[in-house]
C-alpha cells in the first residue's frame, strides 16, 4: 500500500492525477491537524544520554519541516527512549555473551541464552504494541496523512424530477 504524500511534496513533484481543487482541499485538511507548537523533550529522554542525543538530532532535522509538531512529542520521545533501550540491550547482550563464554557449566550457559531470548522477545512485543498504538491513535505524521480524505466532499446536485421537486418545495 502506498502512503499518502503531503501536498507540498505533490506540488513539488509536478504532475499529479489530483485536481487543483483536491490539492487545495488536502492542504486545508493538513493545516487542520497542525497545532503550531514545537515538540519538547521529556524528562526521561533528558536523563538518558543516547536518547537525549537522538532527540537533539531529530529536533534539528524536524526544524525545517512543518509536518512534525507538538502532537508528535510523545512519539518522538518514545522513539528516542526505544533507541536508548536498544543500545542498553546491546550492552546486556555483550555481557550475557561473555558470561556464556566464560561459563564452565552448560547449565549456566543455557541460563544466559534463555535470559537473552526472553529479553529479545519482550523488546519485540513492546515495539509492535507501540507501533500499533501510534498508528491507531494518529500519533505519527504518516497516520495523520492517511486519515485525511483524498477528495473533497462534493455536494450531490439533484437533476431531473428531484431538482423540480426541490424548487417547488
Amino acid at each position: 500500500m502506498q502512503r499518502s504524500k503531503p501536498t507540498e511534496l505533490i506540488v513539488l513533484e509536478g504532475k499529479s492525477h489530483r485536481t487543483k481543487k483536491e490539492i487545495e482541499h488536502r492542504k486545508e485538511m493538513e493545516q487542520a491537524v497542525y497545532t503550531g507548537q514545537l515538540f519538547k523533550e521529556s524528562a526521561e529522554v533528558r536523563a538518558e544520554p543516547v536518547a537525549h542525543k537522538e532527540f537533539i538530532r531529530l529536533k534539528r532535522l524536524y526544524s525545517h519541516i512543518q509536518f512534525v509538531d507538538g502532537l508528535d512529542e510523545a512519539v518522538i520521545n518514545r522513539y528516542c527512549l526505544e533507541l536508548s533501550s536498544l543500545k542498553s540491550m546491546d550492552d546486556r547482550r555483550e555481557r550475557l555473551d561473555k558470561m556464556a563464554d566464560e561459563a564452565k557449566e552448560d547449565k549456566d550457559r543455557l541460563r544466559a541464552f534463555e535470559m537473552l531470548s526472553r529479553l529479545d522477545a519482550a523488546e519485540s512485543r513492546c515495539k509492535d504494541l507501540l507501533l500499533k498504538y501510534e498508528d491507531r491513535l494518529f500519533l505519527n505524521p504518516t497516520s495523520r496523512l492517511k486519515a485525511i480524505p483524498k477528495k473533497p466532499i462534493e455536494k450531490e446536485e439533484k437533476t431531473g424530477m428531484g431538482a423540480f421537486l426541490a424548487k417547488r418545495g
